[in-house]
């Protein structure tokens, strides 16, 4: 297409992977195109995704794997169009997320909140949240208001260009992506890249070109972040037609101009994007040598790979009684489990991954240890928030153990390595800002010591084995029931019970005792093909257990409000079972994939369900959408 502008890649089925790309034309001409590469990077097709819109300039991933195309209009107001890369011909309108001269948007995986740039010499900075996780059709639209490094966000229009006096210009907003735990985006006019970190609402300049020279990043558009590495490329708008990366090399952050584009200077460089797995850069030159006929580029690499292996820079143990002091100069840690504090060693590591960029995919704790006698010894590994020092680390000043994160067994007297996989912790920790990782090492129960070469010793020292993220993983979206309500026969067959916050099931030959709990799911907010379906719900029994409840297919012409036993739809398919296996509130997941498939392949959005007991049973309670928390869900993928 003509005016290639902001592009993504996204991970295709059964290998291989999709550059995904705008297409700037006015006129209700633009659009978004597709070209799909198989595992080997040749191009097999190309499709239309997104038709009959007007300059879609550039846009964002959502964690979920939508395509957001961003209309950078003023007349009329431009829009933001969720898209499935997947398929041909799709795209749904999101008037939520602004009308306004939009640019870029990207969803921070953390939160699901919708960040967005506007590309006008005033500007501003946008932030959706929506109603709920996943669902951009309905929410609230922010604007950002700058108080030094600090963001508030005040809520603003979703019909109009937001100018209150309130609010902080931003001059010319353009590329933006979500990267380790921040947000990054430019503004041309004043040639700035920034940092927003959403936890903390801090917003910096990370780099300011407007006094560069013409040879290192003059001009600032189009960014994305190198996963494999947590490079930021930026391409130029205006400059001299280059790409340029702003590393950390040796702790310091570095600027450099990595391509040049000659011959076309007419143009600009846009749709930075890598391949899923990091190996290949795709970008355009948008209007060509000609000024006319834009052209897409692909680079392969290698680029830069993070080190992934990140040593303990701090390590002691602590021992109790009459020996209790510092024991951290030693080659060796030790741990030991005893009814006396005298012989009971406890060692703690830490390790600083401040220099690490990428988002963290595995994190793996690597420790060469082996016991001082024969036999096993179960070693507990636990977290440890606390801040120590080796120097002032001692029986007394120990840091408190925090849950217990692994553990390994050590098998015997010959030194082996030990992995225990940390991955959760040190993402959860990097997610909050704390980028130094501590731990302890506890023996399971009494027993003769272990020990562990520490990082005075000359090799086999302890470390974190961290691999970057390639891709972010894809997020499942969670859907509310739409509906619910239970149905009782008997006596109460005329009665509605549509507002209680436990469904009911249970089966008995008497009437009055039978209930049936009836749900409607609606779709129609996910604009992918699903992939996967789980339905999941709250339950438990008051009575007797186990207990199988099947799930039914049924009608969805009904409202929950005036269902009764007597007016009730009738049950179809049998489609699936659950036991309840408790008198506690547990959740219960059942795999719906087909089914859901098969409902929005004949254009039904909407899955109706029946829980019925299978035999004779005790009451079963269900958490209902009234309730206000764990209702009945689809999992979507």
């Amino acid at each position: 297409h003509l005016n290639p502008d902001g592009g993504q890649c996204f991970p295709r089925p059964g290998g291989g992977w999709l550059y995904v790309n705008n297409s700037e034309v006015g006129s209700r001409r633009g659009g978004v195109s597709a070209i799909s590469f198989d595992a080997s990077g040749a191009v097999v097709g190309a499709y239309r995704i997104l038709s009959g819109t007007s300059r879609n300039c550039s846009g964002g991933i959502t964690p979920w794997r939508t395509n957001l195309s961003c209309e950078e209009t003023s007349v009329p107001l431009g829009h933001v169009y969720e898209c499935d890369p997947y398929r041909p011909d799709n795209g749904v309108l999101r008037p939520g997320l602004g009308a306004f001269n939009h640019e870029a948007a990207v969803i921070d995986p953390a939160t699901g909140y919708v960040y967005l740039t506007e590309d006008e010499t005033n500007g501003r900075l946008y932030r959706f949240v929506p109603a709920r996780r996943g669902d951009l059709s309905d929410g609230q639209l922010f604007a950002a208001s700058l108080d030094g490094t600090t963001v508030t966000w005040i809520p603003t229009s979703s019909t109009a260009q937001d100018r209150q006096p309130t609010t902080t210009p931003f001059n010319g907003g353009e590329g933006m992506y979500v990267g380790d735990g921040a947000v990054y985006f430019t503004t041309k006019g004043d040639k700035k890249v920034w940092e927003l970190t959403p936890r903390t609402n801090r917003l910096i300049v990370l780099h300011d070109a407007s006094g560069a020279a013409a040879s290192n990043l003059n001009a600032v558009d189009a960014i994305v972040v190198h996963h494999p590495s947590g490079d930021l490329y930026i391409a130029e708008d205006g400059g001299n037609m280059e790409v340029g990366v702003i590393g950390l090399v040796g702790g310091v952050r570095q600027v450099a101009s990595i391509l040049r584009i000659d011959g076309h200077a007419g143009s600009e460089v846009t749709g930075l994007a890598f391949s899923p797995d990091g190996t290949r850069l795709y970008f355009n030159s948008q209007r060509g040598s000609d000024g006319i006929n834009g052209v897409t580029y692909e680079i392969t690499g290698p680029f830069r790979a993070a080190p992934t292996r990140w040593a303990v820079d701090r390590d002691a143990y602590v021992r109790g009684g009459s020996l209790a002091g510092a024991y951290g100069t030693k080659t060796e840690l030790q741990v030991c489990a005893n009814s006396s504090a005298e012989f009971t060693k406890i060692s703690y590591l830490s390790v600083d991954t401040t220099g690490f960029e990428p988002t963290v995919a595995r994190a793996l704790l690597r420790l060469n240890a082996r016991s001082t006698a024969p036999g096993a010894s179960d070693i507990r590994v636990h977290a440890v928030r606390t801040a120590w020092t080796e120097a002032g680390l001692s029986w007394a000043a120990r840091p408190p153990l925090g849950r217990e994160l692994g553990r390994f067994t050590v098998l015997d007297t010959t030194a082996r390595w030990y992995e225990t996989d940390l991955s959760a912790y040190v993402t959860a920790e990097r997610a909050m800002g704390r980028s130094r990782i501590s731990v302890a090492l506890v023996q399971d129960s009494p027993g003769d010591a272990v020990v562990i070469r520490s990082r005075e010793a000359t090799a086999n020292t302890p470390h974190l084995a961290l691999t970057p993220l390639s891709f972010p993983p894809v997020q499942a979206v969670s859907i509310p029931a739409a509906r619910d309500a239970h149905v009782r026969a008997g006596i109460s067959s005329d009665r509605n019970y549509g507002t209680s916050p436990l469904l009911e099931v249970a089966a008995d030959p008497d009437p009055a005792v039978v209930r049936w709990s009836y749900l409607v799911i609606d779709t129609d907010t996910f604009v992918r093909d699903v992939a996967s379906a789980l339905f999941r719900v709250q339950a438990r029994s008051t009575g007797a257990v186990p207990e199988i409840i099947d799930v039914y297919s049924t009608a969805t012409n009904w409202a929950d409000d005036t269902i009764t036993w007597d007016t009730r739809p009738s049950l179809g398919t049998r489609l699936v079972s659950f036991t309840v296996q408790s008198t506690a509130m547990r959740n219960y997941t059942v795999n719906l994939t087909s089914h859901v498939q098969a409902r929005r392949a004949a254009g039904q959005t909407a899955i109706g369900l029946v829980l019925r007991a299978r035999s004779t049973s005790p009451l079963i309670e269900v958490t209902s959408i009234d309730a206000g928390a764990n209702p009945p869900r689809l999992i979507l993928s």
